[in-house]
Protein backbone atom coordinates (compact mmCIF):
# COMPACT_ATOMS: atom_id res chain seq x y z
CA UNK A 1 0.00 0.00 0.00
CA UNK A 2 2.78 2.43 0.85
CA UNK A 3 4.34 1.95 -2.58
CA UNK A 4 0.97 2.83 -4.14
CA UNK A 5 0.82 5.97 -2.00
CA UNK A 6 4.30 6.97 -3.14
CA UNK A 7 3.38 6.33 -6.75
CA UNK A 8 0.23 8.43 -6.37
CA UNK A 9 1.98 11.35 -4.66
CA UNK A 10 5.76 11.39 -4.75
CA UNK A 11 5.79 14.60 -2.69
CA UNK A 12 3.96 13.19 0.37
CA UNK A 13 6.85 12.80 2.80
CA UNK A 14 4.87 10.74 5.30
CA UNK A 15 4.85 7.84 2.85
CA UNK A 16 8.64 7.80 2.90
CA UNK A 17 8.69 7.73 6.70
CA UNK A 18 6.36 4.74 6.77
CA UNK A 19 8.10 2.78 4.01
CA UNK A 20 11.10 1.58 6.03
CA UNK A 21 8.81 0.50 8.88
CA UNK A 22 6.85 -1.63 6.42
CA UNK A 23 10.09 -3.27 5.35
CA UNK A 24 11.15 -3.84 8.95
CA UNK A 25 7.88 -5.44 9.96
CA UNK A 26 8.19 -7.73 6.94
CA UNK A 27 11.70 -8.70 8.12
CA UNK A 28 13.39 -6.96 5.20
CA UNK A 29 16.05 -5.03 7.12
CA UNK A 30 18.31 -4.43 4.11
CA UNK A 31 15.48 -2.75 2.18
CA UNK A 32 14.60 -0.64 5.22
CA UNK A 33 18.25 0.28 5.63
CA UNK A 34 18.41 1.60 2.06
CA UNK A 35 15.46 3.91 2.70
CA UNK A 36 16.78 5.07 6.07
CA UNK A 37 20.20 5.89 4.63
CA UNK A 38 18.76 7.60 1.57
CA UNK A 39 16.47 9.91 3.54
CA UNK A 40 17.97 10.34 7.02
CA UNK A 41 19.77 13.64 6.36
CA UNK A 42 17.20 15.13 4.00
CA UNK A 43 15.03 17.98 5.23
CA UNK A 44 11.56 17.02 6.39
CA UNK A 45 9.22 19.85 5.46
CA UNK A 46 5.73 18.39 6.09
CA UNK A 47 5.96 19.41 9.76
CA UNK A 48 7.78 22.54 10.88
CA UNK A 49 8.69 21.01 14.25
CA UNK A 50 10.77 18.31 12.61
CA UNK A 51 13.94 19.19 10.76
CA UNK A 52 15.13 15.99 9.09
CA UNK A 53 13.79 12.57 8.21
CA UNK A 54 16.16 11.16 10.83
CA UNK A 55 14.22 12.93 13.56
CA UNK A 56 10.91 11.60 12.21
CA UNK A 57 12.29 8.07 11.86
CA UNK A 58 13.52 8.05 15.46
CA UNK A 59 10.30 9.57 16.80
CA UNK A 60 8.24 6.97 14.95
CA UNK A 61 10.20 4.15 16.57
CA UNK A 62 9.94 5.81 19.98
CA UNK A 63 6.17 6.20 19.55
CA UNK A 64 5.76 2.55 18.54
CA UNK A 65 7.84 1.35 21.47
CA UNK A 66 5.81 3.54 23.80
CA UNK A 67 2.73 1.65 22.65
CA UNK A 68 4.41 -1.70 23.23
CA UNK A 69 5.09 -2.34 19.53
CA UNK A 70 8.65 -3.53 19.10
CA UNK A 71 10.88 -5.21 16.57
CA UNK A 72 14.31 -6.78 17.07
CA UNK A 73 15.79 -4.49 14.39
CA UNK A 74 14.77 -1.23 16.11
CA UNK A 75 18.11 -1.17 17.94
CA UNK A 76 20.00 -1.60 14.66
CA UNK A 77 18.00 1.20 13.06
CA UNK A 78 18.68 3.58 15.94
CA UNK A 79 22.40 2.84 15.70
CA UNK A 80 22.33 3.27 11.91
CA UNK A 81 20.54 6.61 12.11
CA UNK A 82 22.91 7.95 14.76
CA UNK A 83 26.07 7.11 12.80
CA UNK A 84 27.73 9.98 11.00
Amino acid sequence: MILFAIKADKEAQISYTNLPLCFLFNNEFEEAKKVYLNFKDKPYTDDREKTTFKKVFLEDIQNLEGKGITHPDFAKVKKLLNEK
